[in-house]
């Protein structure tokens, strides 16, 4: 079975279950309804970089979204700003 190379226009199929399992860590960890973790999520760096074929985050696992997004928040905190 020949397996179809990821590109810009088809990497959004493979993100909808990352997104999902990524937004319930959030939520978890930050005490907040998943509602609001999706909107969190959907203005980081991290999910700017997952849409982002090139990037290649999406080979990352939920676990590693998590960090990544959790890092880009230490860094938008300690720079003193919003992005």
């Amino acid at each position: 079975m020949r397996v179809p190379k990821i590109t810009q226009q088809n990497v959004r199929f493979l993100l909808p279950a990352k997104i999902a399992q990524t937004v319930a860590m959030i939520a978890r960890a930050e005490n907040i309804s998943i509602e609001k973790a999706l909107m969190e999520f959907y203005r980081s760096q991290t999910y700017a970089n997952l849409e982002r074929e090139a990037s290649k985050y999406w080979w990352f696992s939920p676990a590693q979204l998590f960090q990544d997004y959790q890092w880009d928040k230490e860094d938008e905190i300690a720079s003193g700003g919003a992005k």
